[in-house]
C-alpha cells in the first residue's frame, strides 16, 4: 500500500510517539490529521512545520465533548 494515497489520522500527535509517528507519514508521502484536544500551539506548530500534507484539528476522542 502506497501511503502517499492514504490519509492518516494520528491521535496525540502534538508531543511524544503521536509526533513522531506523524512526521515519518509526512515523510513518506502521507496526509495526516494531527489530532489535538488540548495542545493546540503544539499541534498547530507541527502542522505548519510538516507543510501541505498536515493539519491539525481538535477533537476529543474519548468523549463527544473537548474540554
Amino acid at each position: 500500500m502506497e501511503l502517499s494515497k492514504q490519509t492518516v489520522l494520528v491521535t496525540g500527535a502534538s508531543r511524544g510517539v503521536g509526533e513522531q509517528l506523524a512526521r515519518a507519514f509526512v515523510e513518506e508521502g502521507a496526509n495526516v490529521i494531527i489530532n489535538y484536544c488540548n495542545s493546540e500551539q503544539k499541534a498547530q506548530a507541527l502542522a505548519k512545520e510538516l507543510g501541505n500534507n498536515a493539519i491539525a484539528l481538535q477533537a476529543d476522542i474519548r468523549d463527544t465533548i473537548c474540554t
